[in-house]
């Protein structure tokens, strides 16, 4: 399975209705960044958030959750840690699939745990009612391990 694919949003929006509430961090950004990515607290940078990436350990061990505003550097940042998030106009986030930090290069990706990665850092769970697609609704649960794969 590919990444998902998040375009076209000004945000990414807590949900309603049958969920947990999105409980959410604030920062400020290290490099540009969008809505959707998973970010990362840059230890050697002063904690400055930044797309994250599979392939590096250090930030696949600090991931601290997903972004949901656009913030370009030395802007502010707000970010989700728990809960959940309407990922809009996503390419269909699976119910019941496991997705972790992805591999793909400029950081800040989501894949699903099927996919091939460097250092797992589980990001969330699909949470839909349905399993085939569908549902852009993501349970974050995140679990910053950066476990060799």
């Amino acid at each position: 399975m590919a990444d998902l694919t998040i375009s076209g949003v000004g945000e990414i929006t807590a949900t309603s209705g049958f969920v947990i509430a999105t409980s959410m961090g604030r920062g400020i950004a290290g490099a540009s960044i969008t809505p959707g990515q998973a970010l990362y607290a840059d230890p050697i940078a002063n904690n400055a958030l930044k797309p994250a990436i599979a392939t590096d350990p250090l930030q696949a061990s600090h991931v601290i959750g997903i972004a949901l505003n656009t913030a370009s550097v030395n802007q502010p940042v707000i970010y989700a840690i728990s809960g959940d998030i309407t990922l809009s106009n996503a390419n269909g986030v699976t119910s019941g699939t496991v997705y972790v930090l992805s591999n793909t290069a400029g950081g800040g990706f989501i894949a699903p745990v099927t996919d091939t990665v460097t250092y797992v850092a589980v990001l969330g769970v699909g949470n839909g009612g349905t399993t085939s697609g569908g549902t852009n609704n993501f349970r974050l649960g995140l679990m910053p391990a950066a476990v060799v794969h």
